[in-house]
């Protein structure tokens, strides 16, 4: 998902250190081990696997007794045996860690051997602090690795040459560049590239990169707002008059909470005007993830430009909504914010919203996509059968919105990746991404007439037994197709692919394609070194050109590369 302002002071890191999503309290380093003696050195069956119900997070069968059996729908495939820790302590060949206001036991090791590999299970150590333990791998990726699931023939190159242009490597004040989006200028056709970096002092900012006339990126751009001493994780977009916008979430020290922003440029991002804030003063009391941005004509009036945000509101009681404002007039003004979608349940499992995205169609109405993602699981980011992918639509741009409906099939495991939307001839399109948590991944477009049903497809040619994620999407409204980009390692390293999908649903995607040559490590870890943000992006240029944009690892630390294909 994007990064939550609630971990954002961790250099993004999902829960501890390490990219798992376990939120481990820092009082773990100083429980004293001899609390953990044991009678004997016989196996305790702590980390044994046991009955695996679904639909609960935790089961009193399969282990022994005074233990518990943490099941899948709390992140441990095919079950866990542990015990609570809080009171009793844990044995001599287990340790206790703890997770919110929950303290378990975690099975002692030295090497993955110990574990039980075969389910996704390694030997880690939670955070820095703590000895290594057997739990979920917490950034798996799928790989084809036998049978049906080996590929040797290598993605063939098609409309992209070259390994893609760097577009934001060479900066002097960055070591990490993620989380891209791709805007292009209707007016002179400038392609401006805005990502998340991270300096050497581990700050975090919003870098912008522009490429010249002459095909040279300028790579020194930087979102600044003066109110705040953070300004991280843009996403851009132009208007008809190649007026440069950006969301943003506002951070500093002295501030309660976050504040959702926007910012205008009139010469590609060069300087920027004073930022607005879109949420009213304590709208972000509990924290607010970043927001997604689209501009659009306004609904009824043709000629004038609305601008759209979307983004996650937070409450200090854990309550968590899809929110959506627009502006009529340059941002001077905001509609009162509008709740699209909260905390609630699917199945018996708590699920709450996450990674909401928005796109506006010709005639101005607004699509907005977003997930809801299981609570119990703290692994759920990774894929989870009670996450699903939701969407609601604007269509006469009075605020209020028809839905949601649920776009992903039920028990389909989506993976929290934000959804993007686009709208190609009046069908709506929503790429996602859906999977099992050891990184077996597929790429999926749904599409959708004005009043049906929703179609689903996978992109990706191959089998579902290697990640595909990361993915992007633009429509193209002259082509009646829709554009596709995501990073996958069917080839064993990782890799750019594309593909286009007609717009009728009952067509299968086209074949796909290698975006860049260039080899690099797919992770699905949240530990900036290796990281790849959560989402690619796509855009198309007036006179048709398509652009793309990623990050990869290819020169050791992440980094902005951009393709080009007519």
């Amino acid at each position: 998902m994007r990064a939550s302002s609630a971990v954002l002071t961790a250099a993004l890191a999902l829960g501890c250190e390490d990219g798992s999503r376990r939120a481990f309290a820092p009082g773990d380093a100083a429980l004293p081990d001899v609390t953990d003696a044991s009678e004997s050195d016989a196996p305790t069956g702590i980390g044994l696997a046991c009955s695996d119900e679904r639909e609960k997070v935790e089961a009193v069968t399969g282990c022994r007794g005074g233990q518990r059996c943490y099941t899948s729908a709390r992140g441990f495939p095919g079950g866990y045996c542990t015990q609570d820790c809080l009171q009793r302590p844990c044995p001599g060949d287990a340790y206790c860690v703890s997770e919110g206001s929950t303290r378990y036991c975690v099975r002692r090791c030295t090497d993955d051997a110990e574990c039980r590999g075969a389910e996704g299970y390694v030997c880690v150590r939670p955070s820095p602090t703590l000895p290594r333990g057997c739990l979920p791998d917490p950034s798996p990726t799928g790989r084809a690795d036998g049978g049906a699931c080996v590929v040797d023939a290598a993605l063939p190159r098609g409309a992209f040459v070259g390994d893609g242009e760097s577009a934001s490597r060479e900066r002097m004040d960055s070591d990490t560049e993620a989380e891209p989006i791709v805007a292009v200028s209707p007016t002179d056709g400038t392609v401006t590239v805005a990502y998340l970096g991270r300096d050497s002092r581990t700050n975090l900012f919003s870098g912008l990169s522009r490429r010249r006339a002459d095909g040279v990126w300028t790579m020194d751009g930087v979102l600044t707002d003066r109110e705040f001493n953070n300004a991280i994780n843009p996403v851009i977009a132009y208007d008809r008059a190649g007026t440069l916008w950006a969301s943003y979430l506002a951070l500093t020290l002295d501030r309660p909470g976050p504040s959702v922003r926007v910012a205008r440029s009139t010469d590609h991002g060069v300087r920027w005007e004073d930022g607005r804030s879109v949420a009213p003063d304590g709208r972000c009391a509990g924290g607010c993830d970043p927001p997604w941005l689209a501009i659009g004509a306004a609904p009824g009036d043709p000629s004038r430009d609305r601008l759209r945000v979307v983004y996650l509101t937070r409450s200090t009681r854990r309550d968590a909504w899809v929110t959506a404002q627009h502006s009529d007039d340059g941002g001077a003004h905001w509609s009162e914010p509008t709740n699209l979608d909260g905390v609630g349940l699917v199945g018996r499992i708590d699920v709450e919203p996450a990674a909401p995205t928005v796109a506006v169609d010709a005639v101005g109405a607004a699509h907005v996509a977003w997930v809801m993602q299981s609570r119990a699981n703290t692994r759920s980011t990774l894929g989870d059968i009670h996450n699903v992918v939701r969407y609601a639509v604007d269509r006469d741009g009075s605020g209020r919105f028809e839905g949601p409906t649920m776009v992903s099939a039920a028990g389909e495991s989506v993976v929290a990746q934000p959804p993007q939307v686009a709208v190609v001839g009046g069908a709506a399109q929503v790429v996602y991404v859906a999977g099992t948590p050891d990184g077996r991944w597929s790429v999926r477009l749904a599409s959708r007439e004005a009043g049906g049903a929703w179609r689903v497809r996978t992109v990706n040619d191959d089998a579902p037994c290697a990640t595909h994620g990361f993915a992007a999407l633009a429509g193209d409204t002259a082509r009646s197709t829709v554009h596709v980009v995501w990073l996958d390692n069917r080839n064993g390293d990782g890799q750019v692919a594309y593909a286009q999908c007609p717009v009728d649903a009952a067509q299968p995607c086209g074949p796909n394609e290698r975006v860049s040559g260039a080899r690099f490590a797919l992770s699905t870890t949240s530990d900036l070194t290796r990281w790849h943000g959560s989402h690619a992006a796509a855009a198309l240029a007036a006179d048709g050109t398509l652009w793309l944009a990623w990050s990869d690892t290819r020169s050791g630390g992440p980094a902005v590369y951009v393709a080009r294909a007519r």
